[in-house]
């Protein structure tokens, strides 16, 4: 082989290598990227539905819902698809947080311990979240019935040291009409979707 060529294919061996180990550099970079992307998307998810909105909080609901039963002095209410079982109401009340502990207490024995509810059984322990303004609150109880069979109870109360927000839906574990009964997506939409508004002081210190 001559000389020239034994240069020639040594170049490109280099150039080839160089080539090969920036790209390997360059490709996880560009994939990090677009994973951040991603993620920050994902970090904020867009809600589909109608806007229930008080001076308290807001929360989505299902477009083809509607209000009722809705009294707006203490913000109690609930959604409801007309003609059907799907349903969630929700109620806003001023509250201690150790009257709050012993309400959900009290509300859970009730539930599960009565000669009323004897076929009931608390299948969620309560669990605490905290987020950034506030403490959710959540449970649930199954209920045996002859018609619909197994029927879940949500509990969800969203708690900012003041004000309690609580919701309640009822889903059956196996629906017999699913276009009738409470999902829950449906459900989620609601508790996923809920925001407590920051109260401003309107009045401002004059300098």
């Amino acid at each position: 082989m001559k000389p020239w060529m034994i240069f020639a294919l040594a170049f490109a061996i280099f150039i080839g290598v160089g080539i090969y180990m920036f790209g390997i550099k360059d490709e996880p970079e560009n994939e990090t990227k677009q994973e951040e992307k991603v993620i920050k998307k994902e970090e904020k998810p867009k809600f589909k539905g109608n806007v229930y909105e008080t001076d308290l909080f807001s929360f989505y609901y299902p477009t083809d819902w509607d209000i009722t039963e809705d009294q707006s002095a203490n913000a109690a209410g609930a959604v409801k698809k007309s003609n059907t079982n799907k349903a969630i109401s929700f109620s806003a009340f001023p509250i201690s947080n150790e009257d709050l502990q012993e309400k959900i207490k009290n509300d859970i024995a009730a539930f599960t311990q009565s000669d009323e509810f004897k076929t009931n059984t608390l299948t969620q322990e309560l669990k605490e979240e905290k987020e950034a303004d506030y403490t959710v609150y959540s449970y649930e109880v199954t209920t045996k019935t002859e018609f619909y069979g197994v029927l879940v109870m949500k509990h969800h109360i969203f708690f900012d040291g003041e004000i309690a927000i609580e919701f309640t839906g009822v889903i059956p574990s196996e629906p017999k009409e699913p276009e009738k009964e409470l999902s829950e997506e449906e459900y989620k939409l609601v508790t996923d979707s809920f925001q407590i508004k920051e109260i401003e002081d309107e009045l401002e210190t004059e300098e």
